[in-house]
């Protein structure tokens, strides 16, 4: 557990501390490592090793990212550390959004709401997902449109396709982008299974919040904590080793229009 690891983290010099904290490996939300800041402030440990938490919260806690149920109890904290003035200007500082457990499904929202009689393809302007194999998908349907219906399932997270060794897809959001707190896989992955997820803001520059990915055995719906450092238009799962049979992927975070 991160969180927990990370309480008695105060004990690291300045240096140490910000190596972990910057680390991909610490997978651990923004709402998550703020509590940690907060504790360390009430208790009074952080000063005492010489660790300004004000400084900690502005370099490694990304206010876009919290809800506002979330920075309501920050605030909770951080006016018993007098520092709820300073976290009010982070918080106003940072461009809002929607709270998201499915970002891709949530663009779909969105598009529904404007285009109730799928008037509009939603596929291209709202949501692009670029596969690597060319048979992806491969179905026995003749009709184009059941195909391009069964693309946009799948990119939404609402239809599975077994992904195998080497195999790639990239979902890139041209009108929006998200801040991303989590990463949630539908199925399972078996022994010797190794998946890697990347997000980038420019499809060129890619970051890994998995540090070196998710290995299996790993059961399904499991959620993983993290803090992207980059607010994500692109998002790309390669699958390293073994196979991901269900395919499907669920973004958590906070969806921004661009």
């Amino acid at each position: 557990n991160a969180k927990e690891a990370l309480r008695g983290a105060y004990m690291l010099p300045s240096d140490l501390l910000e190596e972990v904290l910057m680390s991909p490996l610490l997978c651990i939300g923004d709402y998550a490592l703020a509590e940690v800041f907060m504790e360390w402030s009430e208790k009074g440990v952080a000063s005492r090793h010489n660790h300004d938490i004000l400084a900690l919260m502005e370099g490694h806690v990304q206010f876009a990212a919290l809800t506002e149920e979330e920075y309501s109890r920050v605030q909770v904290f951080a006016k018993r550390a007098n520092i709820s003035g300073d976290c009010e200007r982070l918080r106003r500082r940072a461009k809002r959004g929607t709270p998201t457990t499915n970002a891709f499904n949530t663009l779909w929202e969105e598009y529904t709401q404007q285009f109730p009689n799928n008037q509009a393809p939603f596929l291209g302007y709202w949501l692009n997902v670029i596969p690597s194999r060319p048979a992806f998908g491969l179905t026995s349907s003749l009709s184009q449109g059941d195909q391009l219906a069964q693309l946009s399932y799948y990119a939404r997270g609402e239809l599975s396709v077994s992904l195998q060794q080497h195999d790639e897809v990239i979902w890139l959001m041209p009108h929006h982008s998200v801040y991303i707190t989590g990463i949630f896989l539908l199925g399972s992955l078996e022994a010797g299974s190794h998946v890697q997820v990347s997000v980038s803001t420019d499809g060129v520059h890619w970051e890994h919040p998995f540090g070196s990915g998710l290995h299996g055995p790993r059961e399904q719906f499991v959620l993983t904590p993290c803090r992207a450092k980059v607010c994500a238009k692109w998002i790309k799962l390669t699958v390293h080793d073994g196979k991901y049979a269900d395919g499907r992927l669920h973004v958590h975070g906070i969806l921004q229009a661009a």
